[in-house]
Formats: C-alpha cells, sequence, structure tokens
C-alpha cells in the first residue's frame, strides 16, 4: 500500500527516482505532453480549475500509461460513464462533500480532499459516505505536517498528499521530510531488535520469492534513496547485498504490508543468484515460464551448433513456422488436457523468439499492464487474412428446410413407438417446463387484445395462430352439405354423449310436488 503520495511541483528527476521506488505520485497536468513522467513510474494526473484539457486528451493521458486522473466536482459529471470509474478520483474541498450527487459518489474510485487542518473525525466521515474509495488528504494550511499525521490518518484508511517541495533526500529538517523517513513513519516492528522481516522477490519473474532477509531504517533509508538492496544483518550489521560476491539488486519498489510491520522488497537479480548457495532462490529452483526464461536465456549464450535451440535462433522462418504450428494445433485442440499440452508448446517457441528479441517475461507483463490500463479500445476483430481462412474452413452451412405451403392442411405430428429408440420416447413423456408468471406473460395480452377489440382482434389472432382466414367468429345456416356429414363412429359418440347427459339429468330431476315444513322454535 502507498503510505503517502507525493504531489510533484518541480521537476527533479534524482527525487522522483526515490519516490518512484515507493509508490505512485501525482504529476499536475501540463499543457505540453513531452513533460508528462515515463512510464516507469505510476502516476496520477491532476487536473485543477485552470488546466485546459478536454475529455479526448485525458483518455489520452489515459492509453499512454496514467493509472488514474484526479478532477474537479465540476469535470465528474462530464467524466462519469466516458472513463471507468476506477481510473477516475475526485478533488474536492472538504466543505463541498455535502454537494456531492449520488452519481458522482458511484463514479469515482477515489477522493482527493483539500482541507485546511487534519481533522480526523470530519475526514472519517466523508471516509464513510464515499463506501469503498480511497482518501487522500492535501492539507492546505502552512507549515510542514507532522511525521505522526502520516499515522494518523492510515489509522481512518486515508492517506497523506506531501507536496514535493516538502520533501527532501537528505535529512528532515522543520521544514522538509526526508523521503524514506515519511515512508517509515508509520512502520512498526513487534521484534526485540526492531528489525522488520522483508521478503525479497523478483520483478522479472512476476514476483517469485528470492528469499527472507531483515531491514533496519537505516537499511531501508539506504534502498529507498540509492536503489540498490541493502538490508540489516543479525550479525554482520549494515549487508549491501552483492558488495563482495558481485550478486547485486536493483530495487524496483519497496512496499509495506496491511499490518505495518513487514516489507516487501521487488528487485532485479545480477549475478549467480539470490541464495548464498549460487541459486537464484532460497526456496529452491525455479520452475515454468521462469525456469524456461532462464533456460532460453543461457542457451542463447551457450547453446551449442547444431543443437535445436540454437537452429531456432540462426533459423528465423523455422521459428515462425513453428510458432504458426503451434498456433494452429492450439486452437485444433478441445480436451483440457491437449490445450494445455499444444499452449505449453506454443509458449516454448513465442518465448523462443522473445528471448532472441532481448524481450523478459517482466516486458510482456509491463505491456499487458499498459493494454489493461488503455480506455480507447480496437474492435478486436480478425484480420483479414485470418477471418477470411477461418470462414473457408467453416462447416458447411444445413441445408435448407423445404418450403411449407401456406394452404397445406394442419396436422399434429405423430410417433410409431415400434420405430422410435427409447430415448426418444423418454422425451416424448416429458411435459415441457412450464412457469406460471412466464405462461401468464404470454396469455395475458392475448386476452387483453380480446378484452378490448373483440370479434376484430379475435379474427386476427386465429389467423396468426391457426392460419385461418376467417369472415365472421360465428357460422350461420343454412350449413354447407359437406359440414353435415358426419362419420358414423363420430355419430356414435355424440349420441353417448348425450345420452349420459340425460340420464345425469333425469336421476337429479323429482316428479313429486316440493314440500317444505315449517318448525316452531324452542322459544
Amino acid at each position: 500500500m502507498s503510505v503517502y503520495l507525493p504531489l510533484l511541483e518541480v521537476r527533479d528527476d534524482e527525487l522522483l527516482s526515490a519516490l518512484g521506488r515507493i509508490g505512485p505520485v501525482i504529476q499536475p497536468a501540463f499543457p505540453d505532453l513531452s513533460t508528462l513522467i515515463s512510464d516507469q513510474y505510476g502516476r496520477y494526473i491532476l487536473l485543477d480549475h485552470d488546466t485546459t484539457a478536454d475529455a479526448d486528451q485525458i483518455i489520452s493521458w489515459l492509453d499512454n500509461g496514467a493509472q488514474k486522473v484526479i478532477v474537479p466536482l465540476a469535470w465528474a459529471s462530464e467524466l462519469i460513464g466516458v472513463i471507468p470509474a476506477e481510473r477516475l478520483i475526485l478533488l474536492l474541498d472538504v466543505g463541498n462533500a455535502n454537494a456531492v450527487s449520488e452519481k458522482v459518489r458511484n463514479g469515482v474510485s477515489g477522493v482527493l480532499l483539500k482541507s485546511p487542518s487534519l481533522d480526523l473525525d470530519l475526514i472519517s466521515s466523508i471516509s464513510r459516505f464515499f463506501t469503498e474509495a480511497a482518501i487522500y488528504v492535501l492539507l492546505t494550511s502552512a507549515g510542514l505536517p507532522p511525521r505522526s499525521s502520516i499515522r494518523e490518518l492510515l489509522a481512518i484508511g486515508a492517506t497523506l498528499v506531501l507536496p514535493s517541495s516538502q520533501l527532501t533526500l537528505s535529512d528532515s529538517s522543520a521544514t522538509q521530510h526526508n523521503v524514506a523517513d515519511a515512508f517509515l513513519a508509520p512502520v512498526v516492528s513487534d521484534r526485540p531488535d526492531g528489525l522488520f522481516p522483508t521478503v525479497v522477490s523478483s520483478y522479472p519473474q512476476g514476483g517469485k520469492s528470492l528469499g527472507l532477509v531483515y531491514s533496519s531504517k537505516e537499511s531501508v533509508r539506504e534502498s529507498i534513496l540509492t536503489g540498490k538492496g541493502v538490508y540489516q544483518s543479525r550479525k554482520r550489521g549494515l549487508w549491501r547485498k552483492g558488495e563482495t560476491s558481485g550478486a547485486t539488486q536493483d530495487v524496483v519498489s519497496v512496499r509495506l504490508d496491511c499490518d505495518a510491520d513487514c516489507l516487501e522488497f521487488s528487485v532485479v537479480q545480477h549475478g549467480a543468484g539470490f541464495c548464498h548457495l549460487n541459486r537464484a532462490s532460497c526456496f529452491g529452483t525455479l520452475s515454468g515460464l521462469a525456469a524456461l526464461e532462464e533456460t532460453l536465456q543461457s542457451r542463447l549464450e551457450s547453446a551449442p551448433e547444431g543443437s535445436y535451440t540454437r537452429r531456432l535462433f540462426n533459423d528465423s522462418q523455422l521459428l515462425r513456422s513453428k510458432i504458426m504450428e503451434e498456433a494452429d494445433e492450439l486452437c485444433r485442440a478441445e480436451t483440457k488436457e491437449e490445450v494445455a499440452f499444444e499452449a505449453a508448446d506454443l509458449l516454448y517457441f513465442a518465448l523462443t523468439k522473445c528471448v532472441a528479441a532481448g524481450v523478459s517475461i517482466a516486458d510482456i507483463e509491463k505491456s499487458l499492464d499498459k493494454k489493461a490500463r488503455k480506455v480507447t479500445r480496437r474492435p478486436g476483430n480478425a484480420k483479414p487474412q485470418w477471418s477470411s481462412k477461418s470462414a473457408s474452413q467453416a462447416a458447411p452451412p444445413p441445408p435448407a428446410k423445404p418450403a411449407v405451403e401456406d394452404d397445406a392442411a394442419i396436422r399434429m405430428r405423430s410417433y410409431d413407438l415400434a420405430s422410435i429408440t427409447p430415448a426418444e420416447h423418454a422425451q416424448l413423456l416429458r411435459r415441457p417446463v412450464l412457469k406460471f408468471d412466464e405462461m401468464i406473460a404470454k396469455v395475458k395480452p392475448i386476452v387483453d387484445d380480446v378484452r378490448t377489440r373483440g370479434d376484430a382482434a379475435l379474427l386476427e389472432l386465429t389467423a396468426k395462430f391457426d392460419k385461418a382466414q376467417l369472415d365472421s367468429t360465428v357460422i350461420f345456416p343454412p350449413f354447407a352439405p359437406e359440414t353435415m356429414q358426419l362419420d358414423d363412429a363420430v355419430r356414435a359418440a355424440i349420441d353417448v354423449a348425450y345420452a349420459n347427459i340425460h340420464k345425469f339429468h333425469a336421476a337429479q330431476a323429482q316428479d313429486a310436488a316440493l314440500v317444505v315444513e315449517d318448525v316452531c322454535g324452542s322459544g
């Protein structure tokens, strides 16, 4: 996590280099893009009311590597919905917090509060209003805020913003904090010797752990200021890694854990490795892509002539063909095992090309991160040479269904149980799943239409659903002779039904007169 956020006021490359190791920096928006900070530093772009920039310019900054933009309240409403919330921070005077709408609150991922004083209760209440948003506090009063304010703000989930004029690489004074001293302000140790457990991870290998060491305030300060791996040996005191062995380290970043009692150093390790046994890691040998990259880098320098890897490095056409071959096989793979197998082959040849071109896995990850930060997205369509090939290799279209005659008879489908499979039989016995709400939603418009428009709606619906064009909803006599012809079986069924109804009513009827007797009450 960031202990504090520096706000750059002037360009100082040496100071910026040290600040870049402990987190992102806030940079005011300059009209001239050439003055933007290099992508190697995490940066937030600050726009105030005097900044002359439009939405396209802001998106361009984000597309080109800026992590977030900090905008005034007046700008936020226009940018919300155009720029993702996780890329927007609201610049807000503490007295205007009640002017923030629900739309703005939900459309930003952080708030930079400008406050004349360190009012922790007020800041806490604003923090509760902006749920799950990062809170940054810039004190507008003159004077240097004490380092204790860094701890106090972190305790309530907020981060102090320090102008670069209040930071120095020299010793702390009444007007400036040393960069490292400010970083160490909230760090605590639960050890009797006051040291901090420190995890050392490999930046080029995706954060793979190299070892566990201890740091002191003195060693952390030297690492931040010099960019070299410096730790505290419990036996020998200050330990500058590689000073005697040559296995030096370049420190990329120093981070504090959530409890402020442990550090992580992300480094680029040189020489034989981090471990005193001349291995890359104290936790054993590398594996996976990190091991493959290390092997290929070694083969690039020392692979014997005639070996397959040497052939791949020397024959770009062979390497190109293998990459395309393995990509095609991956596309054809179907099972989980096949996909993993073919993807491994493709990664081997792709990483071989990367190593030959001097590209590391860290470079690839950096490119992925940069693409992920882009606000402007391309359609992502395939290029013509691939889309046309896919179309030519696509399965033939299904045969056209025979045309249906409009005046053909409507018949129910029939099945012969002796000629269908048990599975088809079981499928026929299944009742369709009907949901009451869905059924009512389909039927209600029909009923309402008939209720409103009567016979006209009924005729239209009959034509739509039954494919029958009728002139009237009622057939009046005289009836056509052919409609009066009944099959003997149908006539017999009607006679049976009529007889049953007649018998039922006859059984209910009483021939005798109905007699009603009146009985007097008992009182």
